[in-house]
């Protein structure tokens, strides 16, 4: 394949992975260490219980949202500066290649730090004889994805880090809060009906990272969020 009609470039792959390190080590030293701590004293406390996705990881509940948006706004931040864009844009590489080389920098230190964040704790939890379950793995990489293409479509939207942050926002939850309103009409209408039984498209619990955002901010008041039935 013709390398200028390449959607990859590993030149431009490895210096977005530069120039985010910073940010990345940050995050990923954290995770580490918020997730290994907690399962060691809890596992040579010799508490007996089996531990749950809290228990696990509980620091990527707050990763699965700073991370994804923070990384995003470093690595595509020349878009909001006249003099960083002309001097990307006239770069001999093609724009796609450059988005997408830069988009996978980003996923591989949110999928690293995930993935290395649970090994630890779970490392932890089975050399203790606790019971884990691995099929938890995959859901907050999950939801990193999600955010970040919120991220994206906000930074390459607009012209400043506030507008890209608004737009981000109204991305991630306007939907959602747009089809949790036709929910509670139908199901106002048809008490028989539940929200669960409405599909992907109207159960708001399905969407993770705004289920938990809509759990804490209403006080309970859109119902009881079971972490047990969102992520099995």
């Amino acid at each position: 394949m013709n390398k200028r009609n390449s959607l990859f470039s590993p030149s431009a792959y490895l210096e977005s992975l530069r120039q985010t390190r910073l940010t990345g080590l940050i995050y990923l030293v954290c995770c580490l260490l918020f997730s290994f701590l907690p399962a060691l004293i809890s596992s040579v406390s010799g508490s007996s219980f089996a531990p749950n996705l809290v228990d696990y990881a509980g620091v990527l509940f707050a990763y699965i949202y700073l991370a994804p948006l923070t990384l995003v706004f470093s690595s595509f931040g020349f878009l909001t500066r006249r003099s960083a864009s002309d001097f990307y844009h006239s770069l001999p590489i093609r724009r796609s290649t450059l988005y997408v080389s830069r988009v996978l920098a980003i996923l591989t230190w949110l999928a690293g730090t995930v993935v290395l964040s649970l090994l630890s704790s779970y490392l932890t939890y089975g050399l203790f004889g606790r019971v884990l379950n691995w099929a938890q793995l995959p859901y907050f990489f999950s939801c990193c994805l999600l955010v970040t293409a919120c991220a994206l479509i906000g930074i390459c939207s607009t012209g400043t880090y506030f507008s890209a942050f608004i737009v981000a926002g109204l991305v991630m939850f306007l939907p959602r809060f747009i089809s949790f309103l036709i929910a509670e009409m139908v199901e106002s209408s048809a008490p028989i009906v539940s929200v669960a039984e409405l599909g992907f498209l109207f159960n708001y619990n399905l969407n993770l990272p705004v289920a938990l955002i809509a759990e804490l901010f209403s006080f309970g008041f859109y119902g009881a969020i079971d972490l047990k039935d969102l992520i099995v």
